[in-house]
């Protein structure tokens, strides 16, 4: 949506950013480059505080057919406490749906947030640039998950299917891991 707007466009792009979708994807990767996707998008970033634990990736495969068909390996990152930053009370997503914003602009998520210095913010306000609270962020990144260990299954019509299960399981057991660490929510 961003890149629909002409100056956005150039600042994003001038900075590695471009637009998620399959033909850039390729693109990017066809001229040697790496590429950073976060599947789950919106439905991810703006989980409610009560779900920071889970990874949600919101079903889209879109990431795992492309490393099936580029052949390139996935590796998946997870992050503990980029959550506590803010505090999502509701994300929104019947809302979103409801009035079409799923479909008009991609976006799944009109949430229900509170950020300081604002207080509550909802829907489009909680784009607002907001101080962060005082959180432990640990990042951890996993080791690399090759498609070519997948090409011998039988059914390579399920091919998508298994590899986005694996990576969204084995996100999850290191986003598990993570939080285990920490002794208490937004300290760490």
């Amino acid at each position: 949506m961003l890149f629909r707007i002409p100056r956005i466009a150039e600042i994003l792009n001038s900075i590695g950013i471009v637009p998620a979708a399959r033909g850039t994807a390729r693109a990017v990767l066809a001229a040697g480059h790496k590429l950073l996707v976060f599947p789950g998008g919106d439905i991810e970033n703006l989980r409610p505080f009560s779900q920071r634990h889970r990874v949600i990736l919101g079903g889209r495969q879109g990431f795992a057919r492309l490393a099936l068909q580029e052949g390139v390996p996935i590796i998946p990152v997870v992050g503990a406490g980029n959550h506590e930053t803010l505090f999502v009370i509701s994300q929104g997503r019947r809302l979103a749906k409801a009035i079409g914003a799923d479909r008009i602009a991609r976006v799944h998520s009109l949430p229900l947030i509170f950020a300081l210095p604002w207080g509550f913010l909802f829907g489009p306000m909680a784009a607002l640039p907001y101080l962060p609270l005082p959180s432990k962020v640990t990042v951890q990144i996993g080791h690399p998950i090759e498609p070519a260990a997948w090409e011998d299954m039988d059914e390579p019509d399920h091919l998508a299917d298994e590899l986005y299960l694996q990576v969204e399981e084995t996100m999850q057991y290191m986003l598990t891991e993570l939080y285990g660490e920490r002794l208490l929510p937004v300290l760490g």
